[in-house]
């Protein structure tokens, strides 16, 4: 089940939609959060974040962050993780190297389990995903040797920085293009390397 996105609010959920989503379907487990957004570029404020994390705990719920393009942010909002955030709840954030690394192929990436003993429930998930990538034949010994040296090297945050640096120039002329154009709403993009666009009832058949 989806929440909904604004597109007239820079991309921001619908945090009352949320709620009501969980309060009305028990089955709902968890809530999930794609931070920075794929595909919209909404990085998510700390204030939504942790708006969030108070419906979690309140309809006993874990939160799963896909915080894939973490480093790859440029607009106002700062990049908070569910780690600085989360506080009892229990939750999962997953991180990788592919779109922020020039490592063609290398593609490995990995979870991070918050407050996994906490819940009985959220632990056996937990185990059973554990348990699952590990019947997987996929060598990711030579990344794990490697991140350490990388994320540890001065040269590294640089590389960052300019990186995002060049798509905030590309969101900067994407966006002054798009927003010229009469019946057409677009945000512009606060991190990842998306941007998208509605159309505001000026199609037709």
């Amino acid at each position: 089940m989806t929440y909904n996105l604004d597109p007239q609010r820079n991309w921001l959920p619908d945090l009352e939609d949320l709620r009501n989503k969980v309060k009305y379907n028990p089955n709902i487990s968890g809530i999930l959060i794609i931070n920075p957004d794929n595909p919209t570029g909404l990085v998510y404020p700390e204030n939504i974040l942790c708006s969030i994390v108070d419906i979690a705990r309140e309809f006993d719920l874990f939160i799963i962050s896909d915080e894939i393009y973490a480093n790859i942010v440029y607009g106002n909002e700062k990049f908070v993780s569910l780690s600085a955030i989360c506080g009892d709840v229990s939750g999962i954030a997953m991180r990788g190297l592919s779109k922020e690394i020039p490592w063609p192929g290398g593609r490995c990436g990995w979870v991070e389990f918050y407050n996994k003993t906490k819940d009985p429930l959220f632990a056996r998930y937990a185990k059973s995903l554990l348990d699952a990538k590990r019947l997987e034949v996929c060598a990711t010994t030579l990344p794990q040797k490697v991140l350490p040296l990388i994320f540890s090297d001065q040269r590294y945050k640089q590389y960052c920085q300019s990186r995002a640096a060049i798509y905030s120039q590309r969101a900067k002329i994407a966006h002054e293009i798009f927003s010229e154009i009469s019946g057409i709403i677009a945000p512009k993009p606060q991190g990842a390397f998306y941007y998208s666009v509605v159309f505001n009832n000026i199609l037709n058949n």
